[in-house]
């Protein structure tokens, strides 16, 4: 019931291509390999549509966004 209160919110919310990328991860396996390229373009396009920018501060902070932090020299190692 929860999935399809959901997918009910969902048709009625956001454009096409969030609804596109939604129905995306969903249809896929367990064992799938995503398309990461084309989920990143449909995000970009999402995002202008809605003039957001990278750089803006999130909605619940004021610092500008500096994006995730990828120095791996604090992770345990294999």
């Amino acid at each position: 019931r929860k999935r399809e209160v959901f997918m009910e919110h969902m048709k009625e919310g956001p454009s096409s291509e969030f609804w596109r990328m939604v129905k995306y991860i969903d249809d896929l396996s367990f064992y799938s390999i995503p398309d990461y390229d084309g989920l990143r373009k449909l995000v970009r396009t999402i995002a202008e549509r809605a003039e957001c920018r990278e750089w803006e501060p999130l909605d619940w902070s004021s610092k500008q966004y500096e994006g995730p932090n990828w120095n791996r020299d604090n992770y345990k190692k294999v």
